[in-house]
């Protein structure tokens, strides 16, 4: 039987960061999760602030922390490209917390001369951070 699978590459502006065969992904949207499985229809989908959830086979995950960007999909191949992603092995999450802590103290001033919209960008930059450096990254070994 033969063996179906996606390939997934997650290209930041430094470097390829992840490139595998995988089972399926699970996007983190902004209208929502989309699931990609083999035989997915072509699409681009822009993606939010998450989790990127890989099932290398049906009982290895990996995730990734994306900070927005755009998927395509074709070919059975999924293309994430993102201004920012991280494996969760590579935040720091003492220092994602204390990102969240100054985020959260910089909104709560009350001076009126700090730029709220962009505080409020660092806070979900923070959230996002500290919570995907919770996930393990299971380390795969070769493809199926």
């Amino acid at each position: 039987m033969e063996k179906k699978f996606i390939k997934l590459k997650v290209i930041t502006p430094n470097k390829i960061l992840y490139e595998k065969n995988v089972k399926s992904v699970i996007l983190r949207c902004v209208g929502g999760d989309k699931g990609i499985l083999y035989g997915h229809e072509p699409c681009i989908a822009i993606l939010d602030y998450g989790a990127l959830q890989v099932y290398v086979t049906d009982k290895e995950l990996d995730v990734l922390v994306v900070f927005g960007g755009i998927a395509s999909i074709k070919d059975n191949t999924v293309t994430v490209i993102s201004e920012m992603a991280a494996l969760p092995d590579d935040i720091y999450k003492i220092r994602a917390e204390e990102d969240v802590e100054k985020a959260l103290a910089r909104i709560s001033e009350s001076k009126l001369d700090i730029d709220v919209r962009k505080a409020e960008i660092a806070l979900r930059r923070s959230l996002v951070s500290r919570d995907g450096s919770a996930y393990p990254l299971i380390k795969s070994g070769e493809n199926e």
